[in-house]
């Protein structure tokens, strides 16, 4: 299986391209060594029990690192862990509610921890975001959605009902025990990438547009004055 020439920056989500000792390198410490790397090429011999990559990433976009932890050593058992920044969230402008930032990002920051708790927080996320976007004034999430469902496609009304009875299961384990609660920090990580898609579609593409529009619109304007000026003189 070849190796991945380029990953995603999780600061501020473009591709870095991976280029050995400029924008990416690895080591692999352990209790007894400072980098088994050496040990192995020369040995031959399969890492300590104690061994863990560090893998360090700079993005020439904007200009941040970030470094990645990953198991080896058959004594070392976690998931892949980003030491910096501590975990995959997207950095949104302000005027993408702040509110919905942080349960975003607090989601993210738990996944690994506590997926179902992070399903919880995804699910209080389309909350906010059909309260803020939509104006939906519906306490009760599921009357919220379907409040809605003249105003989104049939995908999109499917995600948010998926997102909230996952989530249901944290927010009322007592009304919903019949919900599957054994959620996997993979599938935790999906409900936040599909918040991700909701975020953008939302706030992200409609100011996007609108900037660019204006801006094309002003473009115009000027040319006309610019015309008129020039008959009038």
């Amino acid at each position: 299986m070849s190796k991945p020439n380029s990953i995603t920056c999780p600061v501020c989500g473009q591709k870095i391209a991976l280029i050995q000792g400029k924008t990416y390198n690895k080591y692999f410490p352990s209790l007894e060594h400072r980098d088994e790397t050496v040990k192995q090429r020369e040995t031959n011999q399969p890492y300590s029990e104690s061994t863990i990559s560090l893998s360090f990433f700079l993005c020439l976009n904007c200009d941040n690192y970030s470094i990645q932890a990953t198991q080896c050593g058959k004594k070392t058992n976690f998931n892949d862990i980003w030491i910096q920044p501590r975990s995959n969230a997207r950095l949104y402008p302000d005027y993408v509610p702040e509110y919905i930032q942080q349960d975003y990002k607090e989601a993210f920051l738990i996944v690994e921890l506590s997926p179902r708790a992070s399903a919880v927080l995804s699910r209080r996320c389309i909350q906010s975001i059909i309260r803020d976007f939509w104006h939906c004034k519906e306490s009760n999430l599921s009357k919220a959605i379907q409040s809605i469902s003249n105003k989104i496609d049939e995908q999109t009304l499917q995600v948010l009902n998926a997102i909230r009875q996952i989530g249901n299961a944290g927010a009322h384990p007592d009304k919903d025990t019949e919900v599957i609660v054994d959620i996997s920090s993979e599938d935790a990580t999906k409900l936040l990438k599909s918040i991700e898609f909701l975020i953008k579609e939302c706030y992200i593409n409609p100011h996007q547009k609108s900037e660019l529009f204006n801006e094309v619109v002003g473009i115009n304007n000027k040319l006309k004055k610019q015309s008129e000026n020039k008959y009038n003189t």
